[in-house]
């Protein structure tokens, strides 16, 4: 009798799972851990000056520096070591970020990569001007958790040969761990259409990529997952926070999962 009973809600729990989720229409997102990007429609802007002089934070990191016109290019305190060493007092830089006023009223110039235009180094923050760019294209910011759909342009390698992701027909790269390469790369082909979640993430590089929680080839409805960076059932019911949603999507998502789930009660059936 019981485990009738637990057979039957099974199901039922599924299909109201799918009700309440389909119409969860307010986004909030995930960021990565202490991630903070320009608001959406922000101006990124490219400033070039003179440093007169640096700024410290309340615990005594340098935080940035005043520029000879008397704009505040600021970095987060953390990456001291980062900005810090490669600059100094009277050295010509140039700088691409988003401006941004605190809660004391100070405008400062929030850095996304800072260039001393007389060594040429360069250093960035996670929102570096690549990151940028791919926000700005995407809607999707470092640390969030996005659904991409598309058709597998040309498949990417990674250092040793290994299949380590694809790019998607509008420049999206999606991404996976070069070890998974047999749980992912034998799944698609070039020219399937897919819908893949998973996290946004900037590389050391720059580059942004996309890494995956589940992979989905529409072409033959199977879904691949990632042990290793799985999605919580939280994640998938919230979107990209600003981004509208697909409610096309969304339900197909849910419907995959409906039919994961009856697969797997008819799995244990045969199994008593």
């Amino acid at each position: 009798m019981y485990k009738g009973v637990r057979f039957l809600l099974l199901p039922a729990f599924a299909v109201a799972c799918l009700w309440t989720a389909s119409f969860d229409v307010q986004a909030q997102g995930k960021k990565g851990k202490g991630a903070k990007g320009p608001s959406p429609g922000a101006e990124i802007l490219t400033v070039r000056g003179t440093v007169r002089e640096f700024t410290t934070a309340p615990k005594g990191e340098k935080d940035g520096v005043m520029l000879t016109d008397g704009t505040w290019v600021h970095w987060p305190p953390h990456l001291e070591n980062r900005f810090a060493n490669i600059i100094d007092k009277g050295d010509k830089v140039k700088v691409v970020g988003w401006m941004e006023t605190d809660k004391k009223g100070e405008t400062k110039l929030e850095v996304s990569s800072l260039t001393n235009l007389t060594t040429n180094q360069t250093r960035e923050t996670e929102f570096g001007p690549a990151a940028l760019e791919a926000r700005e294209k995407f809607g999707a910011g470092d640390g969030e958790f996005i659904t991409a759909n598309g058709s597998v342009k040309e498949f990417t390698t990674a250092k040793k040969g290994e299949t380590d992701g694809f790019i998607l027909n509008d420049g999206r790269w999606v991404h996976w761990p070069p070890h998974m390469e047999d749980r992912f790369a034998n799944a698609v082909v070039k020219g399937d259409k897919v819908r893949v979640t998973g996290y946004w993430e900037t590389g050391k590089k720059g580059e942004t990529k996309l890494e995956v929680s589940t992979l989905t080839n529409l072409r033959t409805n199977k879904t691949i997952e990632n042990p290793d960076r799985p999605a919580s059932a939280t994640e998938l019911r919230n979107p990209v926070p600003g981004k509208a949603i697909d409610r096309d999507a969304r339900i197909r998502e849910l419907e995959d999962q409906v039919q994961q789930l009856l697969r797997e009660v008819q799995r244990l059936r045969k199994e008593k």
